[in-house]
């Protein structure tokens, strides 16, 4: 079924670098069981598919038309707009690991497990991980970090340490199998960090199917639950 059932909406979300060049693994990614999903879950997917360019715009047009605002929860001074390593800001990039066409973002949470670390599942064949040093774009993309406005800072703590705890768990190539616990891929890790420590859900039921819930990882920056902190355009 089309390129969709291949890549799983560009295989949704796959391990993107910061600093070195994006190279496609699309042509090796596994093709996903599709037994389990109905016609019309099937004929849902392929329409995502026609339209994941759009889907895309249409987050980083809103992401970029909200104004960066001094984190809440930092009460000693800061310069707003700076990279926060606070336990729990979720990190977003537009740049993932696919073509310009069908680019499948990325995310992460700041965890407390090591200093200056975000906890990621970075793509097919690797475990999620910490990974070291603040996200800096390459050259036509975006990094975000936002902070989820209703929680408190130790609801956010929990949430990173349990993102982090989740490191050594294999990815997930079902991009509408976002519930699970035994792996994760990128946004859907992000998503269980809040919900399964704070209650809060950040699924905007943008990319559900039939019941079935998917989290691309704009739909972290583009929520009305979240305050955008940070943004570094290259």
């Amino acid at each position: 079924m089309k390129k969709l059932i291949k890549t799983t909406l560009a295989s949704s979300i796959l391990l993107m670098s910061f600093t070195a060049p994006l190279t496609s693994a699309h042509a090796n990614s596994p093709e996903i069981e599709t037994s389990h999903f109905s016609v019309a879950e099937q004929i849902e997917m392929e329409r995502l598919e026609d339209n994941v360019a759009q889907i895309n715009s249409n987050y980083k047009k809103t992401a970029d038309s909200m104004r960066v605002r001094r984190d809440p929860k930092v009460f000693t001074d800061s310069v707003t707009g700076t990279w926060s390593w606070r336990d729990g800001v979720i990190c977003v990039t537009t740049q993932g690991f696919g073509n310009e066409l069908i680019n499948s973002w990325h995310a992460g949470i700041v965890a407390p497990q090591k200093n200056y670390v975000v906890a990621e599942a970075p793509g097919l064949k690797e475990a999620v991980r910490l990974r070291q040093n603040k996200w800096v774009p390459s050259k036509g993309y975006t990094v975000y970090q936002v902070g989820v406005t209703s929680t408190t800072i130790q609801q956010d703590y929990n949430a990173g340490k349990w993102a982090g705890q989740q490191v050594g768990k294999p990815y997930n190539i079902n991009f509408w199998d976002a519930k699970r616990t035994d792996k994760f891929y990128c946004s859907q890790l992000v998503w269980a960090a809040y919900y399964y420590t704070a209650g809060v859900d950040l699924n905007k039921s943008d990319n559900d199917i039939a019941g079935k819930m998917a989290i691309h990882p704009g739909e972290l920056v583009n929520n009305s639950k979240v305050t955008l902190i940070y943004k570094d355009a290259r």
